[in-house]
């Protein structure tokens, strides 16, 4: 049955995990039960599109479905999209960024193109060796000239989201990556923020560190053995908590079952009644 929220507001959910943990697979069980919405994929980690093209092809916008795929490999690609992604979006539609956290890498590899004249993996290379030879620990980037304009260059994409999700009325639907919380030496150097949000887990979202700051809701997934998946509830404003609950339809147990989604029963209309 179709689903449809339960209040007038839209949903920001940032999921994160480790590879095979559900986190591209969960918005297209969404796709499935909202028809009438579109489904806007920025689709930078090539997680959806095998999935659409060799599981649920019929979700696809080619073949007359709902989710439509943007694959986009570089920072001003994903600024592209999202423009035009809010031209053609209407309230209750969805935007999809699979994978969020790889916008961080993406920024600065923008800021080296453009500053250095050189990609990020030439550019630290460079550094490395650099230290090597003078032995001075100097890092990639300054941190008074260059990680300031990095970061504002960042914050662009969320400046979109949260246009899309404040003037569109559109959800958000984000993916990351799982990191430690700890550093190799046992060390947890994080905000104070972080450490609240996800120190009794041990494990954030990877990507810019203050990414979550930006979302109601923030779930963990989790793959354990063969066939079982688990969802924990990092942060869910408004709503109970819960820890590493199994889960085999996001849009059931999670939309329905946690965020109130209602299932929308449409009604036949008799061909006797249709004439009148």
């Amino acid at each position: 049955m179709p689903l449809e929220p339960s209040v007038n507001s839209t949903e920001r959910i940032l999921v994160y995990g480790n590879t095979g943990s559900g986190k591209s697979n969960a918005i297209l069980t969404v796709a499935k039960r909202c028809p009438d919405a579109n489904f806007y994929v920025i689709d930078n980690d090539l997680g959806i599109t095998p999935i659409i093209e060799n599981e649920m092809p019929e979700l696809s916008a080619d073949n007359g479905g709902n989710v439509h795929v943007y694959f986009c490999d570089s920072f001003d690609e994903h600024m592209d999209a999202l423009a035009e992604i809010q031209e053609k979006a209407k309230a209750g539609d969805w935007l999809v960024i699979d994978m969020l956290g790889s916008m961080w890498g993406l920024a600065q590899e923008r800021f080296s193109d453009i500053v250095y004249g050189k990609g990020l993996d030439q550019h630290l290379m460079d550094a490395a060796i650099r230290a090597e030879k003078d032995d001075d620990g100097s890092p990639p980037f300054d941190g008074m000239r260059d990680w300031p304009s990095i970061t504002q260059t960042h914050a662009k994409v969320y400046r979109e989201m949260l246009k899309a999700s404040i003037n569109k009325k559109m959800n958000l639907y984000c993916t990351a990556a799982s990191a430690e919380l700890m550093d190799d030496r046992g060390k947890i150097k994080e905000s104070k923020a972080n450490k609240e949000t996800y120190g009794g887990i041990g494990w954030k979202p990877k990507g810019q560190k203050e990414m979550g700051h930006k979302f109601n809701t923030i779930l963990m997934f989790e793959k354990k053995g063969i066939g079982k998946w688990y969802m924990t509830g990092v942060k869910d404003r408004g709503r109970e908590s819960f820890e590493r609950e199994e889960f085999t339809d996001f849009a059931k147990d999670y939309l329905v079952k946690k965020a109130k989604w209602n299932a929308v029963v449409k009604k036949k209309v008799d061909d006797a009644d249709s004439t009148n």
